[in-house]
């Protein structure tokens, strides 16, 4: 090739590609790593204002209705008593029995009327009475509906301060019910150093047990520690086996 040929390939070759560039050009197409412009009329965007949360609707609160609550009395018509220490049922004799601290005991129609309680145990000529000593519980044996015997814990009249469990035998049935003062055994008795804090239930556990619950002796404090000394029948809880009891041999101590 000539020198003149080579010259105008040259010219034609760089004519080509200024030619390729300007058709580019005048097509408006973006260069691939250009960011594209932005429209002429477009508003700068702009976040949207937050709205204020609506306030939240109080809650209704509706009152609960107090529960329908009526006080009925238990025995219309019985008279007020003093001190009673205890209620029991009579089995086969229709009858509640009502113990008083003075010492009696009362009975009262299972299904009235109770206008007129009947004494049907008289102890207070040998019961202590006086602030925390009295009579203090009564209990019935677990067989009493073939035995009849009932049980009471006091406090003894008479000789050193003490407190008493004694069994008793009743006779009769229904309005003739009544404790037999001359069959009074007594079981177990308990020195007392102090005058208060003499207090104890009897009842008879499932085991046929009796239990009784001594008081600590009295005064203030447990002074004398009776509490904490399992050499005294003060501050615990007997149990004892009083089935069969004689007067020689008034309970057993069961295992």
């Amino acid at each position: 090739m000539n020198d003149a040929l080579a010259r105008r390939c040259r010219l034609f070759t760089s004519a080509s590609l200024l030619a390729a560039v300007l058709a580019l050009s005048c097509d408006g197409s973006p260069p691939a790593n250009d960011e594209p412009p932005a429209p002429p009329d477009a508003a700068p965007a702009t976040r949207p204002a937050a709205t204020a949360a609506a306030p939240a609707a109080p809650i209704e609160t509706v009152a609960a209705e107090p529960p329908a609550i009526a006080l009925v009395p238990a025995f219309p018509g019985l008279p007020e008593l003093e001190r009673p220490v205890a209620l029991l049922e009579a089995p086969g004799h229709a009858l509640f029995l009502i113990a008083l601290q003075e010492g009696r005991v009362l009975a009262v129609p299972r299904d009235g009327p109770w206008e007129n309680p009947r004494t049907v145990h008289d102890q207070r000529e040998r019961t202590l009475r006086a602030g925390e000593q009295g009579l203090l519980s009564i209990a019935l044996d677990p067989a009493f509906a073939r035995n009849g015997y009932v049980y009471a814990y006091y406090s003894v009249r008479g000789g050193a301060a003490a407190t008493r469990v004694a069994r008793f035998a009743t006779t009769g049935r229904g309005e003739t019910f009544a404790f037999d003062d001359a069959s009074e055994l007594t079981i177990l008795e308990i020195a007392q150093p102090f005058s208060n804090h003499n207090g104890g239930t009897i009842l008879f556990g499932p085991d046929g047990m009796l239990y009784l619950g001594v008081g600590d002796g009295g005064a203030g404090g447990d002074p004398h520690g009776h509490g904490q000394n399992p050499g005294t029948l003060l501050g615990t809880v007997v149990r004892i086996d009083v089935r069969g009891a004689t007067a020689d041999a008034p309970y057993a101590i069961p295992p």
